[in-house]
């Protein structure tokens, strides 16, 4: 089979015409989207990697909090945030910005954040 070059801009604006109708009818039935975006670290491509989310949400009408822990937050901080999102029923999604602090098990932090608030599809239950 011959290799595709994929345009991933063009399948990013498919992705976000089709989810925009859907955002649209949740918020027109009073429920708004809150995306969670924890993060642990000074790393400069996670920093600007939340910037983007946060204009990202902001253009599409979803609420976004980014949860900046100190970079030598401990894995029971982390774990406590994730949590603390879990249980709250405003919270549509939840993301944990890589990289982790030594010592923190990004593993055990994916599994905690529930599947069907796992943006990014980590937990072992998304894995499939």
């Amino acid at each position: 089979m011959p290799a595709a070059i994929l345009d991933g801009a063009a399948i990013a604006a498919e992705m976000i015409e089709a989810l925009r109708p859907r955002i649209e009818a949740l918020a027109a039935a009073g429920r708004k989207l809150r995306f969670a975006a924890i993060r642990a670290n000074d790393n400069g491509g996670s920093a600007s990697y939340a910037k983007a989310q946060a204009l990202w949400c902001a253009e599409h009408g979803v609420e976004y909090r980014l949860e900046d822990l100190v970079p030598k937050a401990t894995q029971s901080e982390i774990l406590d945030c994730i949590r603390s999102h879990n249980a709250d029923p405003a919270t549509s999604a939840i993301m944990l910005h890589m990289p982790v602090p030594k010592g923190v098990d990004e593993r055990v932090c994916a599994t905690e954040i529930l599947p069907l608030k796992d943006a990014e599809g980590m937990h072992p239950y998304n894995l499939g």
